[in-house]
């Protein structure tokens, strides 16, 4: 089965949450990453992100799942 989910990129980092104080925390590779099925819950992060000053990249992931 195949699917599609999205990935924020930073720079070279991965977004995956926000921390305390609301920091922004990132992985330093894709497995790290949080994976958004839902596009406009990544839209609504990617607008957080750029509002703290944060140049966010939304990417696209193909994910071939095994069942």
């Amino acid at each position: 089965m195949k699917a599609q989910a999205q990935v924020i990129r930073i720079g070279d980092r991965f977004f995956y949450a926000f921390g305390k104080d609301e920091r922004v925390l990132t992985a330093w590779s894709l497995r790290g990453g949080k994976l958004f099925f839902n596009s406009s819950a990544a839209e609504k992060i990617t607008k957080q992100l750029e509002a703290k000053g944060k140049k966010p990249e939304l990417l696209i992931v193909a994910l071939e799942v095994e069942l």
